[in-house]
């Protein structure tokens, strides 16, 4: 089987992507925990029916005989003189809708508030009645409404607390509650449309909710399958293994490219390995001038003179350039070792 030979390349360079990739695959791993946390199913609300409630109120003022109008009943949306009006009959329609099938149960009542800045006092108009339906719930509400008895009412409670009041009013209530059940999921709705006439007035008008609508929605629960979560599992997985081989073919395929020396240090190492123990190293060499100086061509002629005298080799070094010397008295013996030696 033949060995695969790895390249050598700067040993600085070899540890720093190494490093690099390293730390990507670290972060590459991190992002795969991460996905891997997060549910890839999740709960999610959607509608299982939408609906509307719809109300509209409408009414009819029947007038006593007068000069004034060739009538005897006016409309709505209109300026009504209180001493020529006999009674208003009053027409309230409601509707809850689905548009999907689901039962529907309901109640309402309508509940007359004559209400003053001082005081108020309510009276059941209509007493609670029932409504139910499938997809589709509805009910009308029709009584004729006598503005006399409330405007006298508001004066005997003037004479009887010696207080009038200043702006009576009259709100017809319409409480209305609504219960929608479709597949055992259920809303529970609440309905108040309100109109308003003026009470201890010569002429008046009508407001108030003339015609409302309200929508909604009953919701249900279904597993959701989030594609993003599988989406990011899968990159990162692949991610994570891309980078780990990498790793592995880059740390397994390279080496450290050894480090080359100049001739000059190559033959300093040499000498280190031969003379070791002749060799004494030194900062600076403290030379005089009263020295004799005796250069010699090779190193093992300066060894042989070191050891007939007895003395170690003092070795400096200066830039590129290594100064070998043995000192004898007033003698000096030595030898260098530089790039063009």
């Amino acid at each position: 089987m033949r060995k695969i030979q790895k390249r050598p390349i700067d040993k600085r360079f070899r540890i720093g992507v190494l490093v690099i990739l390293i730390a990507i695959l670290c972060l590459s791993s991190y992002s795969l925990y991460q996905a891997y946390q997060l549910p890839f199913i999740v709960d999610k609300d959607v509608s299982a029916c939408n609906y509307e409630q719809r109300s509209n109120f409408n009414y009819v003022v029947l007038l006593k005989p007068n000069n004034l109008y060739d009538t005897s009943t006016l409309g709505s949306n209109m300026t009504y003189f209180t001493k020529i009006v006999d009674r208003i009959d009053t027409i309230f329609s409601y509707e809850f809708t689905c548009d999907n099938p689901a039962s529907i149960q309901g109640n309402y009542e309508v509940i007359a508030t004559v209400s003053t800045e001082l005081w108020e006092k309510n009276f059941v108009i209509v007493p609670g009645k029932e409504f139910s339906g499938e997809k589709k719930a509805n009910f009308t509400a029709k009584f004729p409404l006598n503005l006399t008895v409330h405007n006298d009412f508001v004066e005997s409670i003037g004479k009887e607390i010696g207080v009038q009041a200043k702006e009576p009013k009259l709100k017809l209530i319409y409480n209305i509650n609504t219960v929608a059940t479709i597949k055992n999921r259920q809303v529970k709705e609440t309905f108040a449309p309100t109109m308003v006439i003026p009470l201890s007035k010569g002429a008046f008008d009508i407001s108030g909710d003339i015609s409302s609508r309200k929508p909604g929605s009953i919701t249900r629960t279904e597993p959701f399958f989030r594609q993003d979560v599988i989406d990011k599992r899968i990159y990162t997985f692949i991610t994570t293994i891309l980078f780990f081989i990498l790793l592995l073919l880059f740390a397994y395929l390279t080496k450290n490219k050894p480090i080359e020396m100049n001739r000059v240090e190559e033959t300093v190492a040499n000498i280190n390995k031969k003379y070791g123990d002749w060799i004494a190293d030194a900062k600076e060499m403290p030379l005089t001038g009263n020295q004799v100086s005796v250069s010699l061509n090779s190193m093992e002629d300066l060894i042989k003179i070191a050891e007939e005298l007895g003395r170690p080799v003092i070795h400096v070094k200066n830039a590129q350039k290594h100064y070998y010397y043995v000192l004898d008295g007033s003698m000096r013996y030595e030898h260098l070792v530089d790039l063009y030696r």
